[in-house]
């Protein structure tokens, strides 16, 4: 079983030059009995950061196919990945306030009969 998870409801730690929380995307990930699995990051947060806080999961992003190539393709691009992966992934954590990337991805999840889009309770007022 794998997820992806769109990872900015936690980046707002850094934004105050905090240390990233990650306990909040763990416990939900515990929540829908995902204790390790594959790991889908809809982020920019490097990987190394990610994989540091959540060591039992195998952390995967558009960076892990695309290596250094990616700063040849535009911003759309890579957001295209991203939707991608987040529509076809068995679960999809997505953030707790609005998000159009999440609305979306969210429609498109219905309509392929997939289950909707799980917030995840952030560290920080989002949204």
């Amino acid at each position: 079983r794998w997820a992806a998870v769109h990872v900015r409801a936690f980046v707002c730690a850094q934004n105050k030059r905090e240390k990233p929380s990650f306990a909040h995307v763990l416990a939900a990930l515990r929540r829908l009995g995902m204790s390790s699995g594959l790991l889908y990051l809809v982020s920019s947060v490097p990987l190394a950061v990610v994989r540091a806080a959540l060591p039992t999961f195998t952390v995967i992003s558009k960076q892990s196919v695309l290596g250094d190539a990616r700063r040849d393709y535009p911003f759309e691009v890579c957001a295209a990945i991203d939707f991608g992966v987040a529509v076809a992934a068995p679960v999809y954590l997505g953030e707790p306030g609005p998000s159009s990337f999440d609305a979306f991805a969210d429609e498109e999840r219905r309509r392929g009969n997939r289950s909707a889009v799980h917030r995840i309770a952030g560290v920080c007022a989002v949204g």
